[in-house]
């Protein structure tokens, strides 16, 4: 589960906790973050997993070993559940603008060791996670359209401990 420490709209995602990522860099498609935040999170709710949600946050990085540290917020969609076995499996969708173009990511953030679940367990949170990812990047696909932005020049591979596909 992320953390809201001081500030309830703030979330930490801490590197060490990073289960599995993706990233991208959508060329000539600065400003257009917010089309990209709307196309995904009716992707995800379209999914109609149970009891998850997706709201927007600000999000900052932060290292457990950091005692000084400048927050320097972003805004991003936080998906999480409660329920298991996805709850402790926070997503974090961010984007943003980098000279005229807009880099994504999409990181998994997990306050749970993965090996504590059953064999079932597993199988459905790789699904939640997959589909979450492929949630992720239909949206990309269809916005890059809207923008006339050829989407094959994006890697789809996500990189991690979970195999996310």
């Amino acid at each position: 589960m992320a953390f809201f420490e001081k500030h309830p709209d703030l979330v930490y995602i801490k590197e060490e906790q990073i289960v599995s990522s993706w990233n991208a860099s959508i060329p000539a498609a600065a400003g257009n973050a917010d089309k990209f935040f709307e196309e995904i999170e009716l992707q995800i709710k379209a999914l109609g997993i149970p009891n998850l949600v997706v709201e927007r946050k600000q999000a900052d990085s932060k290292r457990a070993s950091s005692y000084i540290h400048k927050v320097v917020p972003r805004t991003c969609l936080y998906v999480h559940s409660a329920e298991e076995p996805v709850a402790g499996f926070d997503t974090f969708i961010v984007f943003r603008d980098y000279g005229q173009n807009l880099l994504a990511a999409r990181y998994v953030v997990s306050s749970v060791v993965a090996d504590t679940l059953d064999l079932f367990g597993k199988d459905e949170l790789t699904a939640s996670m997959s589909l979450i990812h492929h949630a992720v990047l239909t949206a990309v696909k269809k916005v890059m359209g809207q923008l006339n932005q050829d989407f094959s020049i994006i890697s789809t591979q996500s990189k991690g401990i979970l195999d996310i596909a």
